[in-house]
């Protein structure tokens, strides 16, 4: 028994042993796998970074860049789109053919660019280009296939404009020809002359020999030299012609070098301007007299400086590199560096091209982008979240709608509904000034939803509102939650600048703008909004950035607040400005244009759906949307068919008019992924019945078709999501075809 139990722990031992040695090996491979992730996460990081780098060295170039693929544009970048005239978004998917003149051309191009490429590996020639506008573009193309293996994995090209640098060319080519002409010509004068001393010299010699004969000589040489006169005072006009033309051409060249756009330098080896043009000085703010005394480092950094000189020795090439102007300002430039003969002397002829506004360019071009993508992100955020809440919103709907409810619990349900509708206007701030959505106006008084927002913009905080708002205050036409988050946007301003607690004074006036006052406005009838707080105030350095994009002086904000709300006032024909004393406070004043029209009636009464009668048909991709949407019109007392898409909807619609049975009401999502939308099906839905009465439905709150729904077919819009008293009064006055008043 004691020799069992001995192998029994021994064997327990054993098993113990091997499980720990399993453990540690598990543990070392998991720290290993652990290593090589993070290892591929920093080289995926690693690899990113260079290929924003090369894309933004790809479309800084100045060289026209693209990748063909079966003589088809994949890319291209900026220098390449600029130089045909046609858009990056133009050119990619489409074939070659678009920059030749004719098929033909097309087609023997083709044959010897992948003739050679098959055969060199590269091809390099001049081709006359078409650009948009017909004209031709003389350039110089580089080709070489990404992979010399498989062409059809793509060509790579680089393409040079040089029609400036043909024109030069021919332009000197006809003046060497003249010149050539000209030379001849004196050449041949010459000849006469010598030929005519000559003569003259041996009809002396005749003169003195023949004495006897000198009365009839004398005539003859007479003649003769008359004749020869005439023709050097000829010869001697013309040569002064030529001198003439000659001058004329130096001043014209002359010209041409004060007067360029680019700035020119004449320098010698070692650096020294000998030369330089207007748009030298006044890119530099040096004079010609004070260029012509400074070394090249006195206007550039050393090293650029010793980059210039080693590029002049080598008789010349190109540098992008940094200037700096008298006053110590730096600004980027890109030169041109070429070694000429001029007076059989060598100089370096040095052209620069000031690069500030280019940059400038590029600057917006690429915020404008960031702004596209957010808007981009922005809208389908938003068009996925109202789709949600159509859902959720619908179904309280429906709950509210049951018989016997509590008091306590439609009271919950309100709250609930209310909040679902807060959180749909959270979206619509980024998606306002990112997506540019216009305005849905209606004329509404002002007073009521500026003490809405700004109360609850305060909510939970120590600082209070101060209202002055007279009874007899304009009315203004305009996007109620546009100009709610505008509110929002202002006052949380207010009280972030108030950390202590405050008063924010918020004053309504009516005004009238004539030409007299120096405002961005047309002469009329305004309302202008005040909004004052005791804050910290804003710096004058700041004063006039703070309605830029993505500016902000907070640690956690998004810089997109004041740049909304300046986009939204400017969409209602508005203007906004701001007030500022460090210390003391900031005021923004909001001018809106008054409006000629009564603000609608509120009608407080109708807080309960309106029942109907009629066939709906319902189009929408979702179909929790369809189903809740179905169940709701069914509560109205409408009869409901469901479709998909709009070819199952035009369908449906076409088979109802044939039996008799119409729709009285079509609702449209406008827009269906994959599938046929509301905004391509309304064209057809006319086709088959000019009086349709279609609804646009849409999550896409700043779609410009619901701004302007009855341009493109509709009769009303409703947008998602949706109280049931919104959809059950669209839908009676849409079938009835009567106005109610305006449901609160």
């Amino acid at each position: 028994m004691k020799v069992a139990g001995h192998q029994y722990r021994e064997e327990q031992q054993q098993r113990e042993e091997r499980q720990r040695r399993i453990l540690q090996e598990y543990i070392f491979n998991l720290e290993q796998a652990q290593d090589k992730a993070e290892e591929l996460a920093r080289a995926h990081e690693n690899l990113k970074i260079s290929q924003d780098l090369l894309l933004t060295v790809v479309n800084c170039t100045i060289q026209g860049l693209c990748l063909l693929r079966n003589r088809t544009f994949i890319w291209c970048n900026n220098a390449f789109s600029d130089m045909v005239g046609w858009e990056q978004e133009e050119l990619i998917g489409k074939t070659t053919r678009i920059v030749y003149p004719n098929d033909e051309e097309y087609e023997r191009m083709g044959e010897i660019v992948y003739r050679n490429v098959n055969q060199e590996g590269l091809i390099i020639y001049e081709y006359d280009f078409v650009h948009k506008d017909g004209n031709q573009i003389p350039c110089l193309v580089t080709g070489s296939p990404l992979d010399k293996n498989d062409l059809s994995k793509g060509l790579v090209f680089s393409i040079t404009d040089f029609s400036e640098r043909k024109q030069a060319q021919e332009t000197l080519k006809k003046t060497l020809t003249e010149l050539e002409k000209r030379t001849g010509e004196l050449e041949i004068s010459n000849i006469h002359l010598n030929r005519e001393i000559e003569d003259r010299k041996a009809a002396e010699k005749k003169l003195s020999e023949y004495r006897d004969h000198l009365e009839e000589l004398v005539k003859e040489r007479t003649a003769e030299i008359s004749s020869i006169n005439a023709q050097l005072r000829q010869e001697i006009i013309e040569r002064g012609n030529a001198e003439e033309a000659l001058r004329k051409s130096q001043n014209k060249f002359r010209a041409l070098f004060e007067l360029a756009p680019e700035a020119l330098f004449l320098k010698t080896l070692t650096g020294k301007v000998l030369e330089c043009n207007l748009a030298a000085e006044k890119m530099t703010g040096y004079s010609k007299a004070e260029l012509q005394k400074k070394a090249a480092w006195d206007i550039m950094p050393k090293e650029t400086a010793r980059k210039f000189l080693k590029i002049m020795k080598n008789n010349g090439g190109g540098l992008k590199a940094e200037f700096t102007r008298k006053n110590g300002e730096a600004f980027p430039i890109q030169a041109s560096i070429k070694s000429i003969e001029l007076d059989e002397e060598k100089i370096i002829l040095v052209v620069v091209h000031d690069l500030t506004t280019q940059e400038k360019i590029e600057n917006e071009l690429l915020k404008g982008q960031k702004l596209e993508s957010l808007g981009i992100l922005a809208g389908g955020i938003a068009h996925d979240f109202n789709n949600i809440m159509t859902t959720v919103i619908g179904n309280l709907s429906l709950l509210k709608m049951y018989p016997n409810l509590s008091q306590e619990l439609l009271v919950i349900l309100e709250e609930m509904e209310n909040a679902c509708f807060g959180a749909k206007d959270l979206t619509q701030q980024l998606l306002t000034f990112a997506k540019g959505g216009m305005p849905v106006k209606k004329t509404v008084p002002l007073a009521g939803l500026i003490q809405d927002s700004a109360q609850f913009a305060l909510r939970g905080s120590n600082v209070s509102c101060e209202f002055d708002l007279p009874e007899d205050i304009c009315p203004v036409e305009v996007d109620e939650g546009q100009i709610n988050q505008v509110i929002n946007n202002l006052i949380i301003n207010a009280g972030q600048a108030m950390p202590e607690g405050g008063t924010v004074f918020i004053k309504a006036d009516n005004i009238k703008i004539n030409k007299r006052q120096a405002l961005p406005l047309t002469p009329g009838k305004y309302m202008k909004l005040t909004i004052k707080d005791q804050g910290v105030g804003i710096r004058k350095g700041h004063l006039g950035k703070i309605f830029d994009p993505y500016f902000t002086t907070k640690q956690k904000g998004s810089g997109l607040g004041l740049s909304t709300a300046y986009s939204i006032i400017k969409k209602h024909d508005g203007h906004i400005e701001v007030d500022s004393e460090m210390g003391v406070g900031t005021s923004f004043q909001i001018y809106l244009p008054a409006s000629g029209k009564k603000p609608g009636k509120i009608d407080k009464r109708q807080q309960t759906p309106l029942k109907g009668q009629g066939k709906i048909l319902l189009m929408d991709d979702q179909e929790s949307i369809r189903a809740v949407m179905d169940k709701m019109l069914r509560q109205l007392g409408y009869d409901v068919t469901l479709s998909r898409d709009g070819a199952e909807a035009i369908e449906i619609y076409q088979k109802a008019l044939t039996h008799g049975e119409p729709f009285d009401v079509v609702i449209m999502d406008l827009t269906i992924p994959g599938g046929m939308g509301g905004k391509e099906a309304i064209g057809r839905f006319k086709q088959i019945d000019p009086e349709v009465k279609a609804l646009a439905f849409s999550g896409y709150s700043n779609d410009p078709l619901i701004a302007k729904y009855a341009k493109f077919g509709f009769v009303g819009v409703i947008t998602k999501p949706f109280r049931v008293t919104q959809l059950s009064k669209t839908l009676y006055e849409v079938i009835t075809q009567r106005k109610l008043p305006q449901s609160k």
